[in-house]
């Protein structure tokens, strides 16, 4: 009997080692809630409907990190993004379909303390991650910025079709891309994304998802103060359209975990004439920590047609929220949009994991908002697990 508990201890401490030379590490994030709307559908009705996802994106990681010594390393990122309602994975946020396996992320990186890192695979889109200082609902599918920058709805009315924003940007994902990350010098960090030609990342300038991408950035973190900018140009495989995009984010973390953030946006296609080409969006935000369990967010979002001063969208969102631990919490939020002209967008939505459920089939994806210059309230309530 000793020797067989001998024995699995021995087993044991050798998982354990195994294990602790991978460096690899399993996350994620489940958050499932009871979103209510209004004007919703062709028939302009209110909708009640459980939806995986209304807050954070449902996802499951796997990370993992090995040290190459003289300060150089290697790792790799897996991302999925889940549907935890049903189990299922979760819906593109350009096609209202399937996703591929780790639509959020699927990279491998090289890096050296000295010299900086080189990320290689489908990853974060640098200029949407610049943007996410100037929010602090930042990544939020309800009452934040992601939903201007990834929504398909835009101006012009809604449209099956990927327009405006995310047209001109690519979504917050961007596949087959090369990234550069210097080493932080006093705060400040210089990086730089290329997309070659031909890469498909789920978005489209003109009429070809084949297109060329190159971002710029500048970040700086150094004590209360975080902040970041960035310049991308992209062109689609024919030359039929280019696009400028900048960005601006910044925030301010005070004693007890308060938090204020501004952020600016510029998006034009110098090349065309035609709507859904140039914009302004700006946005204004706060979190305050009441207690160490309970804070609240608020946030203020205005995007401006540049070549059209009818269409426009104004949002304003509410969010409170109630930790039980590091891990769990609970939710309620509120958060209006109200479209101007021709616009018609909605304050939740984009990107999470199965909105077709709350519009009838993924034909109407994402069609969130059928009639233009429609005024949408959505309240929702949920719960948000992480691991």
């Amino acid at each position: 009997m000793l020797k067989k508990l001998m024995l699995a201890i021995g087993l044991a401490a050798a998982v354990g080692a195994v294990q602790a030379q991978s460096s690899v590490t399993v996350y994620g994030i489940m958050d499932v809630g009871v979103l209510n709307a209004n004007h919703v559908g062709s028939n302009d009705a209110n909708a009640t409907q459980v939806l995986s996802s209304p807050m954070d994106t449902s996802r499951l990681g796997f990370t993992g990190k090995e040290d190459l010594g003289g300060g150089a390393y290697s790792g790799f990122k897996l991302e999925a993004q889940i549907n935890p309602g049903d189990g299922t994975q979760g819906i593109s946020a350009a096609t209202g379909v399937a996703n591929g396996t780790f639509s959020r992320a699927a990279n491998v990186y090289l890096g050296n303390d000295a010299y900086g890192r080189l990320t290689l695979g489908r990853q974060d889109n640098l200029g949407f991650e610049a943007y996410n200082y100037g929010d602090v609902n930042a990544g939020k599918n309800f009452g934040g910025s992601i939903i201007f920058w990834n929504d398909g709805s835009s101006f012009g009315g809604p449209s099956g079709a990927r327009t405006g924003i995310a047209t001109m940007t690519g979504t917050t994902f961007l596949s087959n891309a090369i990234r550069y990350d210097s080493p932080t010098f006093a705060g400040f960090r210089a990086s730089g994304l290329v997309v070659a030609s031909g890469a498909t990342d789920n978005s489209a300038l003109g009429n070809t998802s084949a297109s060329q991408r190159a971002i710029a950035a500048i970040t700086y973190n150094k004590g209360p103060w975080a902040g970041a900018v960035s310049f991308m140009n992209a062109n689609d495989a024919s030359a039929n359209a280019n696009s400028n995009v900048t960005t601006v984010g910044g925030n301010y973390t005070f004693d007890g975990g308060h938090k204020i953030a501004v952020g600016y946006a510029n998006f034009q296609n110098p090349n065309s004439t035609a709507a859904n080409t140039d914009f302004n969006l700006y946005q204004v935000s706060g979190l305050y920590q009441f207690t160490p369990r309970i804070s609240g967010r608020a946030g203020y979002y205005q995007l401006q047609d540049v070549r059209n001063s009818n269409n426009g969208a104004k949002m304003w969102s509410l969010v409170g929220q109630y930790d039980f631990s590091k891990r769990t919490a609970v939710y309620v939020g509120v958060a209006s949009m109200i479209n101007d002209g021709a616009s018609g967008f909605a304050p939740y939505g984009a990107g999470s994991a199965n909105l077709n459920s709350m519009y009838a089939s993924t034909a109407s994806y994402p069609n969130i908002m059928q009639q233009a210059g429609q005024v949408q309230t959505g309240i929702v309530t949920g719960m948000t697990v992480k691991f």
